[in-house]
């Protein structure tokens, strides 16, 4: 608390220092959802109302989805979530996207996304633009553009394919 001049009292550096000293230190830093609620929950298996309220969101479950290092283990993931009820959404079949070995793969996930009613998105494609060589890319550019609603490039999807591109297809697609 401050005083009527508003500086501190003498007092609260050490105060503070106390407060920071004598708080409950975790054994190790949590490093996920799951080592945050053990950690901090101690020996009470019962979860924090915040963190089941996170598990039960599509978007909690993406950013553990990106964390898995390959194709297999975010699919099986993918399952998982599926199997507490939940329904992927666009975000998270633009994760399985990036993380796919190869273009065709990426292709059925858009096909799979498209059976359960989600309508891809920029980024959707953009990350399918990235997975594929210049021409494929221009494919999936068209494709994109007859996309309804309409979908409009950005400027990552044309560095994307610039990049993949010779210098005078690059001059091309810029004009």
């Amino acid at each position: 608390m401050r005083t009527k001049d508003g500086s501190y009292p003498a007092h609260a550096p050490a105060k503070a220092a106390r407060l920071k000293q004598d708080a409950p230190k975790p054994a190790r830093r949590p490093s996920s959802v799951v080592d945050t609620r053990v950690i901090y929950c101690g020996d009470n298996l019962e979860q924090p109302a915040s963190l089941q309220k996170r598990q039960n969101t599509i978007p909690g479950w993406n950013a553990l989805i990106l964390r898995e290092k390959d194709y297999a283990s975010a699919l099986a993931m993918v399952e998982h979530v599926r199997s507490r009820g939940l329904k992927p959404d666009v975000a998270t079949y633009s994760i399985l996207i990036k993380k796919a070995p190869d273009l065709p793969t990426g292709l059925q996930l858009l096909d799979a996304m498209r059976k359960e009613g989600l309508k891809p998105n920029v980024v959707t494609y953009n990350t399918l633009i990235d997975t594929a060589t210049f021409d494929e890319g221009k494919e999936l550019l068209d494709a994109m553009r007859k996309e309804k609603p309409k979908l409009k490039p950005d400027v990552i999807t044309y560095n994307t394919l610039i990049a993949k591109a010779t210098f005078d297809e690059g001059k091309k697609l810029v004009k």
